[in-house]
């Protein structure tokens, strides 16, 4: 078999998020934990997208900026129940007023 015809799909892999959970959470412990903190603290999980007020809203909800995650990221920083048991949502701008 030839090296092109390996595929290795890094979102498909349980050891792969194992792997990459645990290099989060020794090179980045204070934030590992803070995020765990929050999303077990108010039980939901907000994907901020870029230029739609996510700043103020993250503010007005949480306290303080929560970064651009997107649910992926969020689904490898997370437990399985942990994941499954928030609320998960944002906020899109209208696509008619960016013409205008």
């Amino acid at each position: 078999m030839r090296g092109s015809e390996i595929t290795f799909d890094p979102n498909g892999s349980q050891l792969w998020r194992d792997l990459r959970r645990w290099q989060l959470r020794v090179f980045y412990p204070n934030r590992f934990r803070r995020l765990q903190d929050h999303c077990r603290n108010h039980r939901c999980i907000f994907v901020h997208i870029p230029k739609c007020a996510g700043t103020s809203i993250a503010k007005s909800l949480f306290g303080g900026d929560v970064g651009h995650r997107n649910l992926a990221a969020y689904h490898l920083l997370l437990d399985e129940a942990d994941f499954a048991s928030c609320f998960k949502f944002t906020f899109v701008r209208n696509p008619w007023e960016i013409g205008r």
